[in-house]
């Protein structure tokens, strides 16, 4: 989080030239943190998913337990929690390296996602202990920005920012989540927060998707579902490889669901409908009220527990 040498400062651009909507964050009508103070200070923002990263930690703390490497309690602790995201900590600074603003994105809700996803992350296990608003006190007292969309997922926050701050700087988004491939673009690097941090590739976009184009994640999850969020397809059964040879030659998504609906014996209008409905839900939305978490107390009232 170093600031750049005076000498290597940036031209700050001018509120003006940028226009109300433009300016990054809004708490309780009042403006801060404008482009000006990052574009002129630092190189680069990066954008972590908070509660990816809690939940990293907390599976890293499991396995540990389990193996008994840990010589410690039977049960994952908040200790424990905290020590193994020092060392993510330590990890992820020596990636971004220095002039990196660090914003920490957590989840303070679903959005529209429950209500139009059926039994959205149903299948996800309810832990008694949820490491998210430790993690993010933690965060907290250590001075880090950390930023919420009241009632949305972390997600749709970070598009929110990314797209804000992409024309004007580097944005580095670091999470597992590889439903923010879709935000990858010229200025924007997409980083896994585990392991080496890899980097987002259309190899492994290939290979685990069979498309080509970031961008496309959003129709391949809106047609074929995503297990790892208890999505299902669309319509059972669909035959994937001549929908993806479509996706792929870029054909319309509209001419996609008529191929479908003819295939399936399925009304278009009904299909068209409900494909428009899933993508309202699955496309990242970027045009979120983005907030800062004021105070450590207040994280309770944030996140979801």
């Amino acid at each position: 989080m170093q600031k750049k040498n005076s000498n290597n400062h940036k031209k700050g651009i001018k509120l003006s030239n940028i226009g109300k909507n433009e300016i990054i964050y809004k708490i309780d009508n009042t403006y801060e943190n404008s482009f000006e103070d990052l574009v002129s200070t630092y190189r680069k923002v990066i954008l972590i998913d908070l509660s990816n990263l809690a939940h990293i930690c907390y599976s890293v703390a499991v396995w540990l337990v389990n193996k008994k490497v840990w010589n410690g309690p039977e049960e994952p602790s908040k200790g424990m929690v905290i020590n193994i995201l020092k060392g993510k900590l330590n990890g992820i600074l020596n990636t971004t390296g220095p002039s990196s603003h660090i914003i920490f994105v957590m989840d303070s809700g679903r959005g529209n996602k429950e209500t139009v996803l059926n039994n959205y992350k149903g299948q996800r296990i309810q832990r008694e202990y949820n490491p998210i608003a430790d993690v993010a006190r933690y965060l907290y007292k250590q001075g880090y920005d950390i930023k919420y969309s009241k009632g949305e997922e972390a997600d749709d926050c970070i598009a929110t920012l990314a797209k804000r701050l992409r024309n004007h700087i580097k944005v580095i988004i670091m999470s597992t989540d590889q439903d923010l491939w879709q935000l990858k673009r010229k200025n924007i690097e997409i980083l896994s927060i585990k392991g080496n941090m890899e980097k987002a590739s259309k190899e492994v976009l290939n290979k685990k998707y069979g498309i080509n184009r970031y961008k496309d994640i959003v129709k391949y999850k809106v047609l074929f579902g995503d297990s790892s969020d208890n999505i299902g397809p669309i319509l059972p059964y669909l035959t994937k490889k001549p929908i993806l040879e479509k996706i792929n030659e870029g054909i319309k998504s509209k001419k996609i669901i008529k191929f479908i609906s003819k295939d399936k014996n399925v009304k278009f209008d009904t299909l068209w409908k409900e494909y428009k409905n899933r993508k309202s839900a699955i496309k990242l939305r970027d045009n979120l009220n983005v907030s800062t978490v004021k105070s450590s107390k207040s994280i309770k009232n944030i996140v979801r527990i």
